[in-house]
């Protein structure tokens, strides 16, 4: 279980992260915004490599520096340490974490086709993505943080990515911040929308498309409760009809970040 409360951090003039309050238990949870919404310096602040500058972040009920090794970070930087090659990596992991499986590190690089002479900053954008996907899930952590895991990956490897994170979670809690929400739709068990530093919504992915559908202006009724628009006639509601249609992730994250947008 992962639990922030009334989370602030500051850089300079920029609020980054306002008062943000999240509860993430063993599931696969999304952070979604718009660029410079607060989404990496939350995922770094629960890592415990930025520290807040107040409020409360637990992760299994204590401080995340305490269960460091408990915790492994995708950053989308994907920066790698200068000449350290594949082997390098290999050999420091288990270093850093106790339940290291390098057995099934070796069977996700064997697809890469990585040798483990290759140096990683040689690596195309999308392989280094591979790459350290590949030691984040074999790190064996409790807590996997994911920053846009499938960026810069074609069809293909984004699908065997989603399937390696399904596949490789249970038990886990994952944590991932993308823009490409078509992409994760499908693996995620819940969502939170974060825009200027503060959590605007948060649902179980089930739930939000229960509770929401697309209908025209004409469908609209006083009992529903009308999120925002979508797209020319068409608007995402809160109601209990079987109206329209049921939303994607997408149009509901749309509606709420243009709700947002109307109160501030």
């Amino acid at each position: 279980m992962i639990e922030v409360k009334d989370l602030f951090k500051s850089f300079k003039d920029t609020v980054a992260l306002n008062g943000v309050n999240l509860k993430i238990s063993e599931e696969i949870h999304l952070v979604i915004g718009p660029n410079g919404a607060g989404k990496t310096t939350l995922l770094k602040c629960i890592m415990g490599i930025l520290r807040p500058d107040s409020g409360k972040i637990r992760v299994f009920g204590k401080p995340p520096i305490s269960v460091k090794n408990r915790m492994a970070f995708l950053n989308e930087t994907r920066k790698s340490i200068r000449k350290f090659r594949v082997k390098d990596y290999e050999d420091m992991m288990p270093t850093l974490y106790p339940k290291w499986n390098r057995n099934l590190f070796w069977e996700i690089s064997a697809r890469l086709s990585l040798k483990r002479s290759k140096y990683v900053e040689s690596m195309s954008a999308g392989i280094k993505t591979m790459f350290f996907l590949s030691l984040i899930i074999s790190s064996g952590a409790d807590v996997l943080i994911l920053d846009e895991p499938t960026q810069n990956l074609d069809p293909i490897k984004v699908k065997e990515i989603k399937n390696l994170i399904r596949n490789e979670s249970s038990g886990k809690t994952v944590i991932m911040s993308s823009h490409h929400l078509e992409e994760v739709e499908n693996i995620a068990d819940s969502f939170s929308i974060i825009d200027n530093g503060k959590v605007i919504y948060s649902e179980s992915v089930r739930n939000a498309k229960g509770n929401h559908r697309v209908v025209s202006q004409s469908e609209i009724i006083q009992l529903d409760e009308v999120v925002g628009k979508i797209e020319d006639n068409y608007y995402l509601v809160k109601t209990s009809s079987n109206k329209g249609r049921e939303p994607s992730l997408r149009e509901i994250v749309i509606a709420y970040l243009n709700l947002s947008k109307i109160g501030s």
